[in-house]
């Protein structure tokens, strides 16, 4: 789940506090505990430097002078439930790889308590938000202030941060003294990207930047060395350095031979000693599972296979859910390998496949010498779809070398099943891609998010792959007790239907269980048979088809065009508060058009259909939030030209 993704109301908060940075002055290296300057930290400026965030009329955010920690001004914030107003200020010239502390002191009044969160969002020189990361504080009823806050290491590419004070749920709270300090300052040398891939066992060169704490200025001499507890010794590496400017070095190092593993490079100038690292992996040039085809559609007995995933999932619910048009299922985290052929010979036995679960306690490294065992015990077993090394790495820290290290060394047994990552967080899909085979994508817009991130989330995520790398996109089914976040059937449907127009391979649900939690008890269930069964329909167009490019007349249209078979699939959506009436250009002369359209009555829908008079065209209405599958029969197997 996208847990530490912005606030809703982001885009707005970027546009008012100016988050655009294209060319980024890098600060000096600063010693531990320095303080980092913010701009009016204490409000006695009233709001100068921070922008407000509300959504509802009972919302209020405002310096009050009545009330403070120190000074003579602190921020209050109040709210209903399920409002979160928030105030944020960005912070420019931070160094990647450094770990910096945001802390305010807050209060409720008397007699009341509320929950109050600080937040650290990380963005990088493209202004995309690379991470954020909650800290939260239930507050005391004695009205007493205390200390609210959040540590975190920025990543290697982070240029700026937005700090956030936040209230959640019900309740007033007073925010003030915000405090954004170093707890670890980076390295001297910062190597960008920290990450350098290579060919395993062949001779290769990599290229990237080393950013320096201090400027250059005379030649600069550069060392690096290879290291690694499996290299008898450490290894020198060659490179050609090409300055940018006296801060930043623009490096081509050559690498020898390595065999497939995690190292570690070193890098040293030569005039002040200062250090850095990256890490450097080999990974072996054809890393391509026999399970996927060269376009990244998975093949089952050499077949092209959709999968309908869930989230999970216990055995005993695999009868039920195979029989509501789920053919996957995410499986145990157990080690017991034994529990794990009783769970894939069910599995077997129920038509379905599994997602084995290599990450058991949210462990990789650790876990590393089960997943070997599982592998080659199971890589066989006709229940085994693949391996999922880890359920959204990028939240969780730490996890970015434990992670790259588990996909190098399980890659050398050499399975047929692809390996699998989840990644929330689109500046993240091109810094996970080279490891992984699979890349699954989840973005859970209710009730508050932008339902077309299904589609531009999935359209982002393939940009960031090979070709033959599987892309799927997981959306949500709810998993709130209350249904704040269950989707209608018609909002279930739209999201499918984004994620498949923005190429998605399949499609996957969250969740079946959870805390609290009965999908089955929920009113979307029972019309599960019926949307898998379009799901399967248009998935099946998806891995056997090929991709027709074709505009639509209304940019508001989100479409894709496959032929297949003899005809032409055509998904539209409309996602938008209003019917739209558009039309689509056909690849050719077809014969007849209709909507595949499951579940719904078209004329209380106010949905229509015709071709046009040539039979190129097809002319349709969708209602808002309407989405659906045009199927047009081809007339002969000759092309025509498409009409402008």
């Amino acid at each position: 789940m996208m847990a530490d993704l912005p606030p809703a109301g982001m885009p707005a908060l970027r546009i008012l506090i100016g988050l655009v940075l294209l060319g980024a002055v890098w600060a000096p290296a600063v010693s531990a505990a320095e303080l980092v300057a913010i701009t009016n930290p204490g409000f006695e400026e009233g709001p100068r430097g921070w922008s407000f965030q509300t959504s509802a009329e009972t919302e209020e955010i405002a310096v009050d002078r009545t009330v403070s920690h120190s000074g003579e001004a602190s921020l209050r914030i109040s709210g209903a439930e399920g409002e979160n107003p928030w105030a944020a200020q960005r912070v420019d010239n931070l160094r990647g790889l450094t770990e910096y502390r945001l802390v305010a002191k807050v209060r409720s009044p008397e007699g009341e308590s509320a929950t109050a969160a600080v937040k650290l969002e990380f963005y990088d020189a493209k202004n995309e938000n690379v991470s954020g990361w909650y800290g939260r504080l239930r507050t005391e009823t004695d009205g007493t202030w205390q200390a609210v806050e959040r540590t975190a290491t920025a990543q290697d590419t982070v240029v700026a941060v937005v700090i956030i004070v936040r209230l959640y749920g019900p309740g007033t709270l007073w925010f003030d003294d915000a405090e954004l300090s170093v707890v670890t300052p980076g390295p001297a040398l910062l190597a960008l990207p920290n990450d350098l891939v290579v060919t395993a066992d062949e001779t290769d060169t990599v290229s990237f930047d080393v950013q320096l704490s201090q400027p250059v200025e005379e030649p600069l001499r550069l060392a690096f060395r290879i290291l690694s507890d499996r290299l008898p010794a450490p290894i020198r590496a060659e490179a050609r350095l090409d300055p940018a400017n006296n801060r930043v070095v623009g490096v081509l190092l050559s690498v020898p031979a390595l065999p497939p593993d995690l190292y570690n490079l070193e890098i040293m100038r030569g005039d002040t000693g200062e250090v850095g690292t990256a890490n450097l992996v080999a990974i072996s040039a054809n890393r391509q599972p026999e399970s996927l085809r060269n376009d990244g559609v998975l093949l089952v007995e050499g077949e092209p296979f959709f999968p309908i995933e869930i989230y999970h999932v216990s055995t005993s619910h695999y009868e039920a859910l195979a029989a509501a048009g789920f053919n996957v299922m995410q499986g145990s985290n157990t080690h017991s390998l034994d529990s794990l052929q009783e769970m894939l010979d069910t599995a077997q036995e129920h038509g379905v496949k599994v997602m084995m679960s290599l990450y058991g306690g949210m462990k990789v490294r650790e876990n590393l010498r089960h997943s070997v065992a599982k592998i080659k015990r199971f890589n066989d077993h006709p229940a085994v779809l693949g391996w999922k090394i880890m359920d959204e790495p990028s939240i969780h820290p730490g996890m970015r070398e434990p992670v790259m290290e588990a996909y190098v060394r399980l890659k050398t047994l050499n399975s047929t099943k692809p390996f699998l990552l989840t990644i929330c967080n689109p500046a993240q899909f091109g810094r996970w891609a080279d490891f992984c085979d699979w890349l699954e994508v989840d973005y859970y817009p209710l009730p508050d998010g932008v339902m077309d991130y299904c589609r531009s989330f999935t359209v982002g995520a393939l940009a960031a792959l090979q070709l033959w790398q599987m892309m799927h996109t997981t959306v949500q089914a709810g998993w709130h007790p209350n249904l704040d976040n269950q989707p209608t059937v018609a909002q279930a449907r739209m999201m499918v239907y984004l994620a498949l127009i923005g190429g998605a391979r399949g499609i996957g649900w969250y969740s079946f269980r959870d805390p609290g939690w009965e999908l089955d008890k929920t009113p979307l269930w029972e019309h599960f048979p019926a949307t898998n069964v379009e799901t399967l329909q248009l998935g099946t167009v998806v891995v056997n088809g090929e991709v027709i490019d074709v505009p639509c007349s209304d940019e508001r249209i989100q479409c894709r065009q496959i032929e297949w078979d003899g005809k032409l699939y055509t998904m539209v959506a409309n996602n938008t508060e209003e019917p739209i009436h558009a039309r689509i250009q056909l690849k050719a002369v077809c014969t007849a058009s209709e909507f595949l359209h499951v579940g719904a009555d078209l004329a209380e829908s106010g949905m229509a259909l015709r071709l046009s008079n040539n039979s190129r065209a097809v002319m349709f209405t969708l209602p808002a939030g309407g989405c659906d599958t045009i199927v047009s029969v081809l007339a002969d197997g000759e092309e025509h030209p498409v009409e402008n």
